[in-house]
């Protein structure tokens, strides 16, 4: 966008207000600090510049930048159409983590697969993903869980429990696990290293990766986004810029979905906690994260727990509470003691966990075949019934009977609904009086013959007028004059 480049020439290329303005007044001579605030915030308050005019910009104040901005290129583009919306942050990294586990490195790329033309297929392997409900299997199902809490509380231990772990230490942390509890490490200096070891036969084989820690990643995915894109993801100073952040923030949300959804591995994330206050200025835990990656980490997660000492106990809550953020889901929830282990005790608690959320998948669609199946049998016998209704009699018949039925799920509402659209093919109607279906003809000749209270006739206005106006009084008739008798 025209903005976040004229914003990006001062926050990240450090040219100041005045050298912007004197440089567009040359295509738009009114051009000001109040006009370059609004176009840098252009979205907002529907105010741009010229593209010829940001272009000036660039090739006199960041030449090295032209060729890694998105500009229009005097319309000699071979794809003129551009499409353009606004999304929030969450919403925006898990678009496009979506889209990278389904294998496309650019929007464009999914974008142009997804019309006709980009189509190479057919229908066939859509329809065969559609499933029944008593078709699903979960039993290979992957968890992505969250572990936090403060050091040395025995976080990257309790993530070694998983099944078949690989660790990925960024937070080169690895040597203070004891050593019988250690399992297959990455330890690499660079993401592209990371990236590269993904690949190997070893961590095919694993069930479960897990990043430690959470905070160290992102530092390592800071040092990858300015190296891979030094023009817009590093500022002058060495810092990283605001796009760099965003770099990240996608980056992270790819990675995990990559992981999860395409290599079909558990993932868990362990992350340090820190100490913040809330409003009320009540102590609350948080991850220790830098940048916006921590609202994003929470979203993919099946479940995530706060591990803390409870007088002598280590224990992980997957309930939330006031002091805590933690996530339950499939039955993981409440408090947990974790066991003490010895040199020859197993390291198996998160194993048990992913387990226990397996078996109640498993159970509760165990459950629902049951209850589906009983559904499939009744819907099918009254529709039966519903279709072969030929008049009044037999849709009254069976109204009279669907309330009876022991109904599973929504049957009740949904055979209600065949059954109305049955009486109106035949042409029926419900009477609200007599509670029955009646042709329709019948009902309408019954309303017209019902005799219609007559309406007051209208006074004249004459006597409208009249009888508007306060009564006159009768005149009071005069006193009669006393008679003087004699002389």
């Amino acid at each position: 966008m025209l903005s976040d480049e004229l914003r990006a020439l001062r926050v990240d290329h450090g040219v100041s207000a005045d050298e912007i303005i004197a440089v567009v007044k040359a295509f738009h001579p009114k051009f000001d600090k109040y006009t370059l605030s609004k176009c840098e915030h252009g979205e907002e308050y529907g105010a741009f510049i010229s593209r010829e005019a940001v272009n000036a910009l660039y090739e006199r104040f960041a030449p090295e930048a032209l060729p890694a901005i998105k500009r229009e290129r005097d319309g000699r583009h071979r794809l003129t159409r551009r499409l353009y919306c606004r999304l929030e942050n969450d919403d925006y990294a898990e678009l496009v983590a979506n889209v990278n586990a389904d294998g496309y490195v650019t929007m464009q790329d999914f974008l142009t697969d997804t019309t006709p033309a980009g189509r190479t297929g057919t229908d066939e392997r859509s329809i065969q993903m559609i499933q029944e409900p008593t078709e699903m299997n979960f039993e290979n199902k992957t968890f992505s869980a969250l572990l936090y809490g403060p050091p040395g509380i025995g976080k990257t231990t309790l993530a070694l429990s998983a099944p078949n772990p690989i660790l990925i230490d960024f937070d080169r942390g690895v040597s203070r696990v004891k050593a019988y509890h250690r399992r297959l490490t990455i330890m690499s200096d660079t993401y592209e290293e990371v990236l590269d070891d993904l690949a190997s036969p070893k961590v095919k084989a694993c069930e479960t990766l897990i990043i430690d820690t959470g905070g160290s990643f992102i530092t390592f995915l800071q040092d990858w986004a300015m190296r891979d894109n030094p023009v817009l993801n590093k500022q002058k100073n060495g810092a990283i810029s605001l796009k760099g952040f965003g770099a990240v923030k996608a980056e992270f949300a790819r990675f995990t979905a990559h992981v999860k959804y395409v290599m079909n591995k558990n993932v868990i994330y362990v992350f340090h906690s820190v100490e913040e206050k809330d409003k009320d200025g009540n102590p609350i835990q948080r991850l220790l994260c830098e940048g916006a990656a921590r609202n994003i980490v929470w979203q993919p997660c099946d479940f995530g727990g706060f591990i803390q000492m409870i007088g002598n106990k280590r224990t992980i809550s997957f309930t939330p509470e006031q002091e805590f953020f933690a996530k339950g889901c499939h039955g993981i929830e409440g408090r947990h003691d974790i066991p003490k282990l010895g040199v020859n005790d197993k390291n198996d608690f998160m194993t048990r966990i992913i387990e226990h959320a397996r078996a109640n998948i498993a159970a509760e669609s165990e459950a629902f075949s049951d209850v589906k199946e009983e559904y499939d049998r009744l819907m099918e016998e009254v529709r039966e019934v519903i279709d072969n209704c030929e008049n009044a009699d037999d849709c009254n018949a069976a109204a009279d009977a669907i309330p009876g039925l022991d109904h599973v799920l929504t049957s009740k509402k949904e055979l209600a609904k065949l059954l109305n659209e049955k009486a109106a093919a035949l042409g029926l109607i419900w009477d609200k009086d007599t509670k029955k279906y009646v042709p329709e003809a019948a009902l309408e000749a019954t309303t017209q013959q019902e005799p219609k209270e007559a309406a007051p006739k209208a006074a004249p206005k004459a006597a409208q007028k009249s009888s508007s106006k306060p009564a006159a009084k009768a005149p009071a008739k005069a006193a009669p004059k006393s008679k003087r008798g004699g002389k």
